[in-house]
């Protein structure tokens, strides 16, 4: 019953770009839910992001991290609602393993 309503189970049917954002001391949500979920989305090459903000709850409590959590949110919906991923790209260059 477990696997049937688990969106980690249903990662493949997914195709909508999906930003987690996350508080490292969240204690509403473990980081570890988003990382599961990231990770099977990154395994299959689905659109997605994974951005742990460090020492925050489940609340962005500090100012500029709090700045920085709402422009990373507006910079991934300028790269995938409106082609224009370059702000995107300077908060977060691309790596490569």
């Amino acid at each position: 019953m477990y696997t049937l309503q688990s969106p980690l189970f249903s990662a493949d049917k997914i195709n909508t770009p999906i930003l987690f954002l996350h508080g490292e001391a969240d204690t509403n949500v473990p980081v570890g839910e988003s990382i599961q979920m990231f990770t099977a989305l990154k395994l299959l090459g689905k659109p997605t992001a994974f951005v742990k903000v460090e020492g925050e709850d489940h609340h962005i409590l500090d100012y500029d991290k709090r700045i920085r959590w709402n422009n990373t949110i507006y910079a991934w919906f300028y790269k995938w609602l409106k082609d224009q991923p370059e702000w995107w790209d300077a908060l977060y260059p691309p790596k490569t393993l």
